[in-house]
């Protein structure tokens, strides 16, 4: 699958099942089996205010939580 965040792509292959995608540890991860090898692109940063999120590919369920704080 394919997600883009504020026309920065990034991709996961070869998922089955579930992954985390980490921004903060820079980790993408299964249970404990790391993903990072699957990741094709940048972690995604959401900005203050709006974000475009866009998606393709197999995906059912997307769920984003955010860690907001002050930089």
């Amino acid at each position: 699958f394919r997600i883009t965040i504020n026309d920065v792509s990034f991709q996961i292959k070869d998922v089955n099942g579930s992954v985390v995608i980490d921004s903060e540890i820079l980790e993408a991860y299964t249970d404990t089996i790391s993903m990072n090898n699957k990741m094709v692109g940048q972690f995604p940063i959401l900005g203050v205010g709006e974000n475009t999120i866009e998606w393709s590919g197999a995906i059912q369920f997307m769920e984003i939580r955010p860690r907001w704080r002050y930089k």
